[in-house]
């Protein structure tokens, strides 16, 4: 067998026979190998810059690391090809074959994929930026955590493919078929699906901010908590959808088909989920918040900000670990542009804070975000958090440093101990309520009382307590009113229990929060009985724009 020089740049192979062989590390820049037969070949670290590999067999090939920047793939056959870290960037792989590839973290910027096989192609955390993967077929692909903004996948085949977390930014996904396909926490702002179809398709807690989902086919697609603002629904068929606590603001909806189903769908957990709800707890006492911390109003680009702001903090804090500075980049790039104009001041002045801190605290912030970021879900597969999620801990990780540094008391620091309160409040109203149950069943008082009466001492009972503690607000006393409305009946007879079970602080959740999906309907959705004709189809000849389907924040 013949040995091959280390430099091969622009030798021409075009149909020779290289299967199996080690090219480890050579140099095939501008080469031609075009219908050689590389099967099973070790690529690792080769350079085929420009390399011309049109027809050319690369089955089980090893690839990883490998530099094929431009170079030209027509119609390869890449099946369960290794290609680990290599950088495509620029490739033309228009109709290649890439079934069962391993593609994470690999490089497809601006790579032509149209037509293109990746069935089953394991496409991690690439980045496929730009990239023209029309009329691809990506059926069953894990695109987790992929970066495609900007990407053309008009037409394009991605039916159970799983696509949690990527960045579906601008993307044009016009007329694909994203059938059953796994959306969760994706990030789609501005985001093109005229036409798609997207049937049984998951798409809870995904960033739909100002997409264009006219005339998509959403039958019995989950939407749960999916942040639809200014998206375009028109004509769109929501039939079976679970909008359930879905923000629809100022979305148009002239002419979709809403058929809502009854039944009350159960709320996820886990701390992505915890996180998104401590936010919307948050707004209640923002405005207090923003006083304690006392910030200058920023100025400036949001994104060039937050990240000079870590990375120079990280390698400050924790010099030579560059895993943080991995972690961070990772999921700041996943939310870069995805900040709500609303937002900026509160994020910015909630990072001024915690870097003008002493180094313990930074330490504490930093620590709390990188983990709360990136470990948001549990498994085996990408558990970084969604867009939102990372947007809202630039926040809230400044309570969780608080908690830390106080742990053993705020040292006589004011502002320390007035934000502790505010943001970790050690009241917690379901003991709160069993403590009161207990107290009342000996209080002649009480038990002279209505029903009325009796409910509103329960809540001014808690109310007064909630303030002993120093943890009173505007939420912790919507909290109580909801508790008790939750146990009204139990104000008849002063009985806790029966008709109602009393529930643990993670199972309680107020009215507002849960609602069957038949009950989850706008005010300006739905109107009279004669704007809904058969089939529920909503016409109007005016646009059709929503307020709000649940309380919720928007980001």
């Amino acid at each position: 067998m013949a040995s091959f020089d280390r430099d091969l740049s622009g030798v021409d192979l075009s149909g020779k026979d290289l299967s199996g062989r080690d090219l480890s590390g050579r140099d095939l820049s501008g080469a031609y190998l075009d219908g050689a037969n590389l099967t099973g070949a070790n690529l690792t670290d080769a350079n085929l810059y420009v390399a011309s590999l049109d027809g050319a067999s690369l089955d089980g090939a090893n690839l990883k690391n490998a530099n094929l920047r431009g170079a030209h793939l027509r119609g390869a056959d890449l099946t369960d090809a290794y290609l680990i870290s290599a950088n495509l960037s620029g490739a033309d792989l228009s109709g290649a074959d890439l079934t069962r590839a391993e593609l994470i973290n690999a490089d497809l910027s601006g790579a032509n994929l149209s037509g293109a096989i990746l069935e089953g192609a394991v496409l991690k955390s690439a980045d496929l930026r730009g990239a023209l993967l029309r009329r691809a077929n990506l059926e069953e692909a894990d695109l987790r955590g992929a970066n495609l903004t900007n990407a053309d996948l008009e037409g394009t085949y991605l039916t159970d493919a799983n696509l949690t977390n990527a960045n579906l930014s601008g993307v044009n996904l016009t007329l694909a078929n994203l059938r059953g396909a796994n959306i969760t926490d994706a990030g789609l702002r501005g985001a093109n699906l005229t036409g798609a179809y997207l049937t049984e398709a998951d798409l809870t807690y995904a960033y739909l901010y100002g997409a264009n989902l006219t005339r998509a086919n959403l039958r019995g697609a989950n939407l749960y908590r999916a942040d639809l603002t200014e998206a375009n629904l028109t004509d769109a068929d929501l039939t079976g959808a679970d909008l359930t606590e879905a923000d629809l603001t100022d979305a148009d909806l002239t002419d979709a088909i809403i058929e809502l189903i009854e039944e009350v769908q159960p709320m996820p957990e886990g701390l992505a989920f915890e996180v998104h709800v401590a936010f919307e707890k948050f707004s209640a006492i923002q405005d207090e918040y923003l006083g304690i911390i006392n910030q200058k109003d920023f100025n400036g680009d949001i994104y060039e900000f937050i990240h000079e702001k870590f990375t120079s903090n990280i390698k400050k804090l924790f010099p030579g670990d560059e895993s943080k500075i991995q972690k961070f980049n990772s999921v700041f790039s996943k939310s870069r542009g995805a900040i709500n104009e609303g937002y900026i001041q509160l994020i910015a002045k909630s990072i001024s804070f915690a870097f003008s801190q002493d180094d313990e605290f930074k330490k504490q912030y930093i620590i709390t975000y990188l983990d709360e970021t990136c470990n948001a879900y549990s498994g085996s597969g990408d558990t970084s958090s969604c867009v939102k999620g990372i947007i809202e801990r630039y926040v809230l990780a400044v309570g969780n440093a608080i908690q830390s540094v106080c742990s053993d008391g705020c040292h006589g620091n004011e502002t320390y101990k007035n934000l502790d309160d505010l943001m970790n409040p050690k009241f917690i109203t379901a003991d709160a309520v069993k403590k009161w149950w207990d107290n009342i069943e000996n209080d002649e008082t009480i038990k002279q009382m209505d029903k009325e009466q009796r409910k509103q001492k329960f809540i001014e009972d808690l109310k007064n307590e909630a303030k002993q503690m120093r943890s009173y607000n505007k939420y912790i006393e919507k909290d109580i009113r909801d508790y008790a409305d939750t146990i009204d009946y139990a104000f008849v007879d002063l009985t806790l229990g029966g008709r109602k079970q009393i529930k643990s602080r993670k199972q309680i959740k107020s009215r507002k929060q849960i609602k069957s999906k038949k009950q989850i309907k706008s005010r300006k959705q739905i109107k009279s009985r004669k704007q809904i004709k058969s089939r529920k189809q909503i016409k109007s000849k005016k646009q059709i724009k929503s307020r709000k389907i649940i309380d919720r924040i928007s980001i």
